[in-house]
């Protein structure tokens, strides 16, 4: 049974990060850059995917004696990426283009998330305190979304204030689970030290969830906080 919440688990991580990367793909296509920027935007990103899982095909994270951990060699960057894209100056005129619902829509997808972590414990792979049932809240930010872009499709002029709330809880729950991922991990600053620790991110494809969709759930909240802000000054 445990092997085959494993396969479900993988299933849904490859569908997952492929189905957004295709996503993106798409708005790049109907987006307003020019052919060049669009076609080293798709390479750079389907690289980084490429790279990221032949490394950890290669078991080359699965070294946690270091601090930091070989892991943080692709989460850092990638974390640092997804800041610049949301608030680099040149990229502002394209980044308000972009409708506000798609940023809050495309956020469901982190209930698919919460559903392979909770296979990878039904699995024993994933401990426990990671998914809904222990300390990972994450599946609210997912559940909300819909309900979110509901709402703003019957009131198009949406309280303002409820995006902020919104997104200020949905980088604050993604925060959460991040710490309780690091803290989960085999190192020197390991609190949770029920099994199994935290190792499984460092293998082919759950790479993908700290280097992939956790910094692409961080960029969208941004860029909608950039928005609101922007909304907020434009207002009477």
């Amino acid at each position: 049974m445990s092997a085959l919440f494993l396969h479900l688990a993988t299933g849904l991580c490859i569908g997952l990060c492929l189905s957004l990367l295709g996503l993106i793909l798409w708005a790049l296509q109907e987006s307003s850059l020019s052919t060049k920027a669009r076609i080293w935007t798709a390479l750079g990103l389907s690289t980084w995917l490429c790279f990221t899982a032949l490394l950890a095909w290669g078991g080359f994270f699965q070294d946690f004696s270091n601090t930091p951990p070989r892991i943080f060699s692709v989460v850092m960057p990638a974390l640092i990426a997804s800041l610049i894209l949301a608030f680099h100056p040149k990229l502002e005129p394209l980044l308000l283009k972009i409708p506000g619902q798609w940023l809050i829509g495309f956020q469901t997808f982190r209930i698919g998330v919460e559903i392979f972590l909770w296979c990878l414990f039904l699995a024993g792979i994933c401990p426990q305190q990671m998914t809904f049932e222990g300390r990972n809240w994450d599946i609210l930010t997912g559940l909300t979304a819909p309900l979110l872009v509901w709402l703003w499709s019957k009131k198009p002029d949406l309280e303002t204030q409820l995006l902020l709330v919104w997104n200020l809880g949905g980088i604050g729950l993604l925060l959460n689970i991040v710490i309780v991922s690091v803290l989960s991990m085999p190192t020197a600053f390991q609190v949770f030290t029920n099994p199994p620790a935290n190792t499984f991110v460092a293998s082919f494809p759950f790479i993908w969830l700290p280097c992939f969709l956790v910094p692409l759930a961080l960029w969208g909240h941004l860029v909608s906080l950039r928005q609101w802000v922007l909304k907020t000054k434009q207002a009477p």
